[in-house]
């Protein structure tokens, strides 16, 4: 299984994401906005909703890809969800570290979402 490089960028203020979509974010208590972004995926598919308890956070995001991002999956501290998506490429994960929080995801696309990344904030003091 193919590990995911450990990124330790410093996010916009948030502290939790409450929600996760297929394509939107609504980050921490601090902001209090919704994100959306441009639709990317094809033209197939359906939507899927996820609603975390309070309290709830992700701790592993998974799935598989090869050149595009096939599949996605998150494992929060209560629940899994997913895997959303097809079952080609091969296997990836992403474990946050302990006392890390989801601040958001960037990545790039054409029509298929290309690449992934999970930027995330951990309190210096953990």
């Amino acid at each position: 299984m193919r590990r995911l490089p450990d990124r330790r960028e410093r996010p916009p203020p948030a502290t939790a994401v409450r929600r996760a979509f297929a394509r939107v974010l609504r980050t921490g208590s601090r902001t209090g906005t919704l994100e959306t972004g441009a639709k990317h995926g094809g033209d197939g598919g359906t939507e899927q909703r996820i609603d975390l308890q309070a309290g709830e956070h992700i701790v592993r995001v998974f799935g598989r890809s090869d050149k595009v991002v096939d599949q996605i999956g998150f494992e929060t501290n209560l629940s899994v969800y997913g895997p959303f998506g097809g079952s080609g490429g091969d296997p990836f994960e992403f474990k946050l570290p302990i006392g890390a929080f989801v601040a958001g995801f960037h990545g790039s696309a054409a029509k298929l979402l290309d690449a992934l990344g999970v930027l995330y904030y951990q309190d210096a003091s953990q």
